[in-house]
């Protein structure tokens, strides 16, 4: 029972991270492209 919510705890810890880096890379594309763009011009 104990290593059925271990392994639970961790497959929610990875779940997170997932939503934490992809949410990330969203919030960041603009931002980078905005940098770039200035960048150049």
């Amino acid at each position: 029972m104990d290593g059925l919510e271990n392994k639970k705890t961790q497959s929610n810890i990875v779940i997170h991270a997932l939503s934490i880096y992809i949410i990330y890379n969203e919030i960041s594309k603009p931002f980078y492209k905005k940098l770039i763009y200035t960048q150049i011009y």
